[in-house]
Order: structure tokens, then sequence, then C-alpha cells
């Protein structure tokens, strides 16, 4: 590990003649100290050679914590603007921007930090913070998805409490809204890691606060779960077999927390992530230290997990729901292979002599620049268990379709 002290970082700034170097050599050839931003600059780019790739030692620097804070944000800085670099960007013209970059990261602002990129390269951000659609989809989806599965297995969503992270507000939101739409009641728990701990893409209480999608109103209750001690409990699923991540986490530390407190409810965790994106943290404390976790070490009087429904996000409501099918004139093999290779979970009818694509229409003359031929004109018809035709799609178009098509059949029951 490498050994960086304030006296080694300046001599070596001055002695390659860089801008910071001069300007600290300008102090010094007065008497004067330099100050904590020469300081900051030099200890940046001291710590981003190949030789701190692995950790560094720092003696001297930084004197305080808004120094650690700051020098930080300047190392995450020159990260972001070499990443940009590798994109393609002109990092010229992030380098314009560089203190508004380095104040959002200081203050952890991530949300702005992508409206700035977004604006200086004139990109589309999808600002999900802000998107009240973010909150629709999860009503008129995720939340059918759950209750439609508790329905399967002759239960319902009304008797349950939901667990669930907060990130960007919109799984909370739309939960909060179905339940009190559909049951009249708040039965969402949400989690937060308290103030200084980061769980990626999981906001604290403080940095949720003023968001607009965090409405505190709508939820049953809120919980702030230390992640140092719920990452135990990650490690534990894991090691089941259990594809779960660090906000999932979250929720399941706090479910252990209110069945230890006394409360014999029904839950439901929302399992958000899953573990791959946070493997080298997960490789990174077991190599530090052994952990052998057992429920009862978890949560003393938790043992019983049946009262935790597993939510898969790829689910497909059926029965009371909706079953779909696809066809297609492409034989079976064609259909197989594009089913393994997008992971389609429904069947796909081989409808080679085109009788069904008759049958409904969909077989027809087609124009692509100046050419004529004979295709399928993409649609969707909506069928109910008798074979009654309730509504049909020309010309779909992919994006937001299966939406619209929930949305309608939610209106016809």
């Amino acid at each position: 590990m490498a050994q960086i002290s304030t006296g080694e970082i300046l001599r070596a700034g001055v002695k390659a003649g860089t801008l910071l170097g001069l300007e600290a050599k300008k102090v010094m050839d007065t008497g004067g100290i330099d100050t904590d931003e020469g300081i900051l600059g030099l200890g940046r780019d001291r710590i981003a050679e190949d030789e701190c790739a692995n950790g560094c030692l720092c003696d001297g620097f930084p004197r305080t914590l808004p120094d650690a804070d700051a020098l930080k944000a300047k190392a995450t800085a020159a990260n972001i603007r070499s990443q940009l670099a590798e994109l393609g960007f002109d990092p010229t013209i992030y380098d314009k921007s560089i203190s508004e970059v380095e104040s959002l990261l200081a203050a952890q602002d991530i949300i702005n930090l992508a409206k700035l990129l977004s604006k200086i390269y004139d990109c589309f951000c999808p600002e999900q913070y802000d998107n009240e659609l973010n909150i629709q989809a999860h009503r008129t989806i995720t939340a059918v998805e759950i209750d439609q599965q508790l329905h399967e297995n002759e239960d319902s969503l009304e008797d349950y409490r939901i667990v669930c992270s907060f990130g960007t507000g919109g799984t909370s939101g739309g939960l909060s809204k179905y339940m009190n739409e559909k049951y009249g009641k708040k039965a969402v728990h949400v989690v937060f890691p308290p103030a200084g701990q980061d769980v990626a893409g999981i906001r604290t209480k403080a940095k949720a606060d003023g968001l607009k999608l965090y409405n505190p109103d709508a939820y049953a209750a809120e919980h702030e779960v230390d992640f140092g001690q719920a990452k135990h409990l990650l490690k534990f699923f894991v090691d089941k077999g259990h594809n779960i991540g660090e906000s999932t986490a979250l929720a399941l530390y706090a479910i252990l927390e209110m069945v230890s407190d006394g409360d014999k409810g029904k839950f439901v965790v929302v399992v958000a992530d899953g573990i791959e994106k946070y493997r080298k943290n997960l490789e990174s404390m077991s190599a530090n230290q052994r952990i052998q976790v057992s429920l009862e070490d978890a949560a003393s009087s938790a043992q019983d997990y049946d009262k935790v429904v597993w939510v898969h996000p790829s689910y497909t409501p059926k029965e009371e729901g909706i079953e779909i099918i696809g066809v297609s004139p492409d034989d079976v093999d064609s259909h197989k292979k594009f089913c393994d290779k997008m992971g389609i979970k429904y069947p796909l009818l081989a409808d080679v002599d085109k009788e069904v694509s008759n049958l409904f229409g969909v077989w027809g003359k087609k124009k692509f620049m100046g050419r004529e031929y004979m295709g399928v004109m993409r649609s969707t018809f909506l069928i109910d268990e008798k074979g009654k035709i309730f509504k049909i799609y020309p010309k779909v178009k992919p994006a937001g379709h299966s939406k619209e098509v929930l949305e309608d059949f939610l209106n016809l029951k």
C-alpha cells in the first residue's frame, strides 16, 4: 500500500511544474502554508496514480472531515471524467463545469449531477425521481401482479403489510396508491438506511425529503435500518441461494425487527435488486471477516420465514389475470431460438400455414420503402375466457403497449 504525505505531494507538484504545484510554490516561497484547496487538488492527482490503485495511507491530509469529503469528491470527479472520455465524450466540456460537479459530489447529490451531465452534453435524462409515470407503472403493474399471485394461492394483498426500500419513490408510491384505491388502507412500510450510510441506489430519509415522489403521508410507517446489520442478513440469504441485493436486505431486516417487536402480521417484501452488482462488496466483506449468521442471530424471535412472500419481478398474472400467447408465421425452431435469446416465458405459436393469421385478419399486403410484400400486421387482441374479443389493437408499437392493454383489462373487470 502506498504511503502519501502532505510534504511529498507538495514537493512532487512543484518538481513536476504542474499548475497546482506552481501555485503551491508561490505560497511556500513566501513562507506561507498552502491552502486546503491546493493540497486537495494535488492529493487528488496523487491518489489517481497507479501506485494507489489498491489503496493508500494518507499522512497529514485531509486535515478535517469536510476536507476528506472534498477529496473524495475530487477523486470521484476525476474518475467520472475518465469514464466520459472512454465513452467518447469531450472531457473539455466537462472541465468547464468541474467546480459544480465537485460540489454536487461533495453533497452526494447524484440526482442533480445526472441532470447537469445531461445538460452539458445535450443528452436525455429520464429524471425518474420526478416522473409520475414511475408511480403509475407500479400502481398498475407491480401491485396488480403481487395481488394476483396471492389470489392464485387463495390469499389477498389486503391482508399483508408491504415492505420496500426507498430508491426513487416509484415502488412505494405506486403500491401505496393501489392499496388505498382498492382496499382503502395504508399498508406500505418504507425502509431507509440511517444518515451517513451508503447503500447503492437507496435514499436516506434526509435525502428523500424534498423529492417529488416522496409521500410519507401515504405510507403505513417508515423505518430506519442499520445496513451494518442488514448486510449479514444479505450474506445469509445469498449463501442459501436467494438472489437478493442490498436494498432487499434492508427491507428483510426491517421485517425481522417488526416481528421481534411483536408484530404478528403477514408481510410481502419487494425484491427490487439482485446480488450480482453487489457481489464484489459481499466478497470483500467475507474476506475481511468470518461471518456465520443464523436466523436466531439475525433476530431471536424471527424463525418463521413463511411470512415472507417472494415475488419474482417478471411474474405474469394468470387465471384471473392475463394469459399471454404470441402467434407468428415463423417455424418452431425459429421461435425456440427467439425465446431462448429474449428470455420469453409465455408460449409462442408457430402459424406456418397462416391459418390463424388469416382468421384474425392480420395477414396481408404491406409496403416498405416502395416495395410491396405479404406479411403480418402486428396486432394485439384482448380476448375473454369464452373467446369473445373485447378490443383490437392494430399497428401495435411496443413502447407502452403492455401498460395500455393491462389498464384496459382492469377497466373491463
